[in-house]
């Protein structure tokens, strides 16, 4: 059904996916006990639908942060990568109170998602989560295979305007 809504575009359901993604009940919805409030899984998709549908605003985003619920905080951060590509200030700035997340998740995908960014705020707030979690694996050894990889890349470019037989002599490691 997500998939479809969002090919579709259907923006007519945008108003129940904000309720649902707010994990909103009416007061009568309270009342009836035997109705479950909105599930995680729940709150997650109707997040991602809605910026599938370019329809998510970012005081929804931002109350996402605080969902008591690691799964849902940590969807919010991984749909946040366009705007700090974007260096976005009231993002970057909303991410910052996720530093220090009590679930490894949410500060993992936080590190993830602020390598996009290219302001001194994203790198200063990655250096200080790399340097709050040193005893977190997953994150150093993200962190280390991404400083790889940036090394390659640089190679690459360096190396991308040499003749064959020097790129050659570069690739096979000699002079």
């Amino acid at each position: 059904a997500q998939k479809l809504i969002v090919i579709r575009g259907a923006k007519s359901v945008v108003p129940a996916l904000e309720k649902m993604a707010a994990g909103n009940q009416s007061f009568w919805d309270k009342l009836m006990f035997w109705k479950k409030s909105v599930s995680p899984v729940g709150r997650i998709h109707a997040l991602w639908t809605l910026d599938g549908l370019q329809a998510l605003n970012k005081d929804l985003l931002f109350q996402a942060f605080q969902d008591e619920d690691p799964q849902v905080r940590k969807a919010a951060v991984w749909i946040c990568d366009p705007y700090v590509k974007k260096d976005d200030p009231q993002v970057l700035e909303k991410l910052g109170t996720l530093m220090n997340d009590t679930s490894a998740d949410v500060r993992f995908q936080l590190s993830l998602t602020l390598r996009f960014g290219q302001s001194a705020k994203a790198q200063s707030m990655l250096k200080e989560i790399l340097a709050h979690n040193t005893n977190n694996e997953v994150i150093t050894a993200s962190w280390n295979r991404n400083e790889e990889f940036k090394r390659a890349s640089a190679l690459e470019s360096r190396i991308a305007g040499m003749s064959d037989k020097d790129r050659k002599s570069v690739e096979e490691g000699k002079s």
